[in-house]
């Protein structure tokens, strides 16, 4: 296998392995953010656990985590959670 080095950002192409119903382009936008480098031209979108998830680098990221912290503009920490009352707290955005 050989490293290489990705020095101009392409458009991301989505494998949606997992059937998630999620923006694409956000996602794109969301990864681009978290990422500290350019990121692969596709990339897939998988289960892990029982979540939808992607691949930044080494770390494996929920979807649904990715997309928040992106749209409050920060991470949230790993040890957050989304639930009040034992339902799923749902966010809309504009």
């Amino acid at each position: 296998m050989t490293n290489t080095t990705i020095k101009i950002q392409k458009k991301i192409i989505w494998d949606n392995k997992c059937g998630c119903i999620v923006d694409l382009d956000l996602l794109g936008k969301a990864v681009l953010w978290y990422s500290n480098s350019p990121v692969a031209e596709r990339k897939s979108i998988y289960m892990y656990g029982k979540y939808a998830a992607v691949s930044i680098g080494k770390r494996k990221i929920h979807v649904h985590r990715l997309l928040m912290s992106y749209l409050i503009g920060f991470i949230i920490p790993t040890d957050a959670r989304a639930w009040l009352d034992g339902y799923v707290v749902e966010v809309k955005h504009d």
